[in-house]
C-alpha cells in the first residue's frame, strides 16, 4: 500500500533497520514489520460479491479500499468499487475491517515505541525480540 511519497510501515521500518545502532530495537522493528505484513495478508472471513462475482479479499485489499474511498482520502475508482458492491457487502467488509483495527493500531503503537526508545531513551532496557 504505497505510492512514491507515502509514509508506510515498511519504509519506517527500513529507516529503523538502516540507522538504529541498537540490535534489539532493530530486531523488534523486523518483528513488527512481519506482524504488520501477516495482518495485511490475512484473508477476510467471508467472500464478498464486489459486482464482478464473489471475491475473497485480503485485509490489505479492503483496508486500502476503506482508507482511499472517502474515509480518509478520495480515489474515484476505489469509491466507485465500494459503491458497486451489492447489498450489504461493503458494510460487512467495513465491519470486518473495523474488527481488526485495534490489532493494526497496536502494531503501529509498538513501532512508535521502538522509535521513541531509539531516539529519546536509548538506555531503556529492551528484551530480546522473538526469533524469526
Amino acid at each position: 500500500m504505497q505510492g512514491d511519497g507515502d509514509v508506510t510501515v515498511g519504509r519506517v521500518c527500513n529507516i529503523i533497520e538502516r540507522r538504529c545502532q541498537l540490535p534489539r530495537l532493530v530486531g523488534w522493528s523486523r518483528h513488527y514489520r512481519q506482524s504488520w505484513n501477516e495482518v495485511l495478508q490475512t484473508p477476510m472471513e467471508v467472500a464478498v460479491d464486489d459486482g464482478t462475482g464473489p471475491k475473497n479479499y485480503s485485509f490489505e485489499e479492503f483496508f486500502k479500499l476503506w482508507l482511499y474511498s472517502g474515509t480518509f482520502h478520495s480515489d474515484d475508482e476505489l469509491e466507485a468499487k465500494i459503491k458497486a458492491m451489492p447489498g450489504l457487502a461493503s458494510e460487512v467488509l467495513m465491519m470486518l475491517t473495523q474488527r481488526r483495527l485495534p490489532g493494526v493500531l497496536e502494531i503501529l503503537r509498538l513501532i512508535g515505541e521502538v522509535i521513541r526508545i531509539w531516539l529519546d531513551d536509548p538506555s531503556t532496557p529492551v528484551e530480546e525480540p522473538p526469533s524469526p
